[in-house]
């Protein structure tokens, strides 16, 4: 993550998506959605919206909550997917489920009901808005 945040080197694109799917490989959720935001929004490679899908898939079916929650941007926004926000929600409430506080904003957001998921998940989520705030 270093080369793709720039944090302590410099910002590597290339060499970020080489040491992610080095990590994919050896089995990290984390490294595959990684990629598929790599490929979703086109850093280092060009943008790729089928595969960024498929990367989000495998590492949700691996308890990627953040995957899940990319997987309902997608719907949401119609990117490279049909606008679905049907879709978007249920992929939301997944991730939600696993733990993910973006997930629990986007419902927010949609105006649904939160109040079901964790309070921890929910204590994650207000302090994330705060920070957003304050920024």
């Amino acid at each position: 993550m270093a080369y793709e945040t720039g944090v302590g080197v410099g910002i590597d694109y290339g060499k970020a998506i080489s040491w992610y799917w080095v990590a994919a490989i050896g089995g990290s959720s984390d490294a595959v959605c990684n990629l598929g935001d790599m490929y979703e929004n086109g850093r280092g490679i060009e943008k790729d919206y089928e595969v960024a899908k498929k990367l989000y898939g495998i590492a949700s079916e691996h308890g990627s909550g953040l995957a899940t929650c990319s997987l309902g941007d997608m719907y949401r926004l119609g990117e490279g997917v049909e606008k679905s926000p049907e879709t978007a929600e249920r992929y939301y409430r997944q991730s939600a489920e696993q733990g993910c506080p973006e997930a629990v904003e986007e419902l927010r957001k949609m105006g649904k009901d939160v109040s079901m998921y964790g309070k921890e998940v929910r204590e994650r989520t207000e302090a994330q808005r705060g920070r957003s705030k304050s920024t």
